[in-house]
């Protein structure tokens, strides 16, 4: 059973009954886009069949109720872009079967539950921009499959953890605008899968470790605003071919994902048909991937492929 609202305004300035606690059978509860007001009630804990709790975009309030813990079942729990407040409970580290969770542009407060780390089929973290504290947990290591974590503009402190370097299959991480301090822990040049690495905004010293140079697939490095000299950071970025120079025409392209990006590949051409660039393996939704790039003079040809053509990947390119 699934219950899903098809029109927004079905639901404009309304609330989430404590009545759905009896929808026993229901798998998918999916209530975004919608002006829901008031609390997440706690009977939502007795949905034991949920698969997938989505009320992100609307206007609720309050706690995270810890009865979520009891979900067993629940594979993506999406609740960004509200108003909740409190800590994150604890007991959202029984959801063993969780493999999205994004509580980000909330007003959460606390530190971040060690009992994350029990998360071990999470594939993406999304915490930002709300107002945690503490630090990022050392059992944060435990999360072998993730591949996004994104906890930007919050109150972390501390040292990044050297388990850090446990996490072997990210692919995306954000820790921008924190009051991280101390240096990076070499244990970050495991992280070999790792394509962007975003941790400006903080209080990081030097010296960058040298291991960082084993993150040879970066398509991005962002220590802009923390204590690193400028001479490091420039040679670091040199090191890892991040500073881009071209002798024939250089192109940019901002390519932004729609909710299905690995669906998304291109191709530039030249006017014969010769392929002199490509591109895919998207995972982030809705992103702005922003790729420069050296061309013939006579690449004109652009193509973009949406493999099912139901979303709305877009591209935009100039030459510089």
């Amino acid at each position: 059973m699934k219950w899903q609202t098809p029109f927004t305004a079905l639901l404009l300035g309304s609330f989430l009954p404590s009545e759905v606690g009896n929808l026993s059978a229901m798998q998918e509860l999916h209530l975004h886009n919608n002006v829901l007001f008031g609390t997440i009630p706690s009977e939502v804990g007795y949905l034991s069949a949920l698969t997938n709790l989505r009320l992100y975009n609307s206007a609720i309030s309050g706690n995270l109720p810890s009865e979520v813990g009891n979900l067993s079942a629940l594979t993506s729990l999406y609740l960004y872009n509200n108003t909740l407040s409190g800590t994150i409970p604890s007991e959202v580290g029984r959801l063993s079967a969780l493999g999205g969770l994004t509580l980000s542009a909330n007003a959460l407060t606390g530190t971040i539950p060690s009992e994350v780390g029990n998360l071990s089929a999470l594939s993406l973290l999304y915490l930002h921009s709300n107002a945690l504290s503490g630090t990022l947990p050392s059992e944060i290591g435990n999360l072998s499959a993730l591949n996004e974590l994104i906890i930007r503009d919050n109150a972390l402190s501390g040292r990044l953890p050297s388990e850090i370097g446990l996490l072997d299959h990210l692919l995306y991480l954000n820790l921008r605008d924190n009051v991280l301090n101390e240096t990076l822990p070499t244990e970050i040049g495991r992280l070999t899968t790792l394509q962007h690495l975003i941790l400006g905004g903080n209080k990081l010293s030097g010296p960058l470790p040298t291991e960082i140079l084993q993150l040879t697939n970066l398509r991005e490095l962002e220590l802009s605003g923390n204590l690193f000299t400028e001479a490091e950071v420039n040679n670091t970025m040199l090191s890892l071919g991040l500073i881009f120079s071209c002798d024939e025409t250089t192109v940019e392209m901002v390519l932004t994902t729609d909710y299905w990006p690995t669906e998304t590949t291109w191709a530039i051409a030249t006017e014969d048909g010769t392929v002199v660039a490509s591109g895919g393996g998207y995972v982030l939704e809705a992103y702005a991937h922003d790729e420069k790039m050296c061309m013939p003079s006579d690449a004109c040809n652009f193509t973009l492929f949406d493999q099912y053509q139901d979303g709305g990947p877009t591209v935009e390119i100039t030459r510089l």
